[in-house]
């Protein structure tokens, strides 16, 4: 009877343990997460590119796979709703998330998925032409198209995209701007683009400067 006990005692371990990474990757988070202050979102507009870090073993090896300047490993476009409340477009897999691809959250949902000190918002400096609120009409476009997470990490499809991808996609669509050029099917867009002072204004930096 207690080898039984016992043999329960560590099943029960093991699945609280599963669930603690799972729920991690999730982004499933109840304290501990980045926060932005009410001066900051008054700060972001619609058609900033937000992007962390989340929690969990993926989003470690991304940031960590990457190396960049910043340690992110997600991102997404901000839009607002019908009573102009900030929310984030981006697109997630089904292995993450209960909805596979392009999806819409609130911008309080995004940051408390993000890793203290990895929020960061940035905006696309040439709009004189096109306002920036069309990168948001482009986001809007890809979540109603439902598009799906391209697990092929496939560049040169864009049925199906990731996270920078997606923006990748936006950026392109709206102003015809391609910040990652020397693409090939067998490479990824990384993040590192978006960091570049000459093309993008950092709205809000969380990150400690190394």
């Amino acid at each position: 009877m207690k080898k039984l006990l016992v043999v329960f005692a560590v099943l029960a371990t093991l699945v609280a343990v599963l669930y603690v990474v799972i729920a991690a990757d999730d982004g499933m988070r109840t304290s501990g997460y980045d926060r932005l202050s009410k001066r900051e979102i008054s700060m972001i507009r619609p058609g900033d590119i937000v992007l962390r870090k989340g929690f969990g073993v993926v989003s470690a090896t991304i940031a960590r796979t990457l190396d960049e300047e910043f340690s992110v490993s997600h991102c997404g476009i901000v839009v607002a709703d019908s009573l102009g409340q900030l929310r984030v477009i981006h697109s997630v897999s089904s292995s993450l998330s209960d909805f596979d691809g392009v999806q819409e959250c609130s911008i309080g949902t995004f940051q408390h998925s993000s890793v203290v000190g990895t929020m960061l918002v940035v905006r696309f400096r040439d709009t004189a032409d096109v306002p920036l609120s069309q990168m948001a009409v482009a986001a809007d476009r890809y979540l109603k198209q439902k598009i799906p997470f391209d697990n092929k990490y496939d560049i040169s499809d864009s049925t199906a995209m990731y996270c920078s991808e997606m923006v990748w996609n936006a950026l392109k669509e709206t102003y015809g701007y391609d910040i990652y050029p020397d693409k090939s099917k067998s490479e990824v867009v990384k993040f590192a683009p978006f960091f570049d002072t000459t093309h993008f204004y950092r709205v809000i930096n969380h990150h400690k400067v190394k």
